[in-house]
């Protein structure tokens, strides 16, 4: 399934993001560096350092493609009994569905935080900050792709005048 450039497989939520244009946009701006150069603007020494500094997104965004593929990396993923959820910062955070318990998702929309309880009674939540597209399809692939055993509830967002209450909805 599709939704407004996010993809839903049967494992996981993808925001893909596109590589040519990217890496065209970067081609550009080497080759306008390149013609800088060349008419006497820039300085050599200055446009290898900028050449530098362009090849490093450059360089990422083609080990990202490499790496998962033209859907890029998942937001949230099924894969060898884990659940797996990816963070702002890159980095993974791994649950194993045989010891998980429940997951609840609370908190106002673009902000919302997931707190996974296993079944040993250890509490992680994860505030991974996403769009609300991306949010939204996490939430649906969560309430329908988890395994019966998980329970996920999900709290309705708070409105912004119960927010500076300090209430619920």
């Amino acid at each position: 399934m599709r939704m407004r450039g996010i993809v839903v497989t049967d494992n996981g939520v993808y925001h893909p993001k596109a590589l040519l244009p990217r890496l065209v946009l970067y081609a550009l701006c080497l080759a306008g560096i390149a013609a800088m150069a060349l008419v006497g603007r820039v300085p050599l020494q200055t446009a290898g350092l900028y050449f530098a500094l362009l090849a490093l997104p450059a360089g990422w965004a083609f080990y990202n493609w490499r790496k998962y593929g033209n859907l890029g990396r998942p937001s949230i993923l099924l894969a060898n009994g884990e659940l797996v959820m990816d963070r702002p910062q890159g980095m993974e955070v791994r649950f194993a569905l045989d010891s998980l318990q429940e997951v609840h998702v609370h908190g106002m929309r673009g902000k919302r935080a997931y707190r996974f309880t296993s079944t040993g009674g250890a509490v992680e939540e994860v505030s991974p900050l996403w769009a609300r597209q991306v949010e939204a399809a996490v939430i649906q692939f969560l309430q329908h792709r988890l395994p019966p055993s998980v329970k996920v509830s999900v709290d309705e967002p708070t409105t912004l005048f119960a927010a500076f209450r300090g209430g619920k909805p």
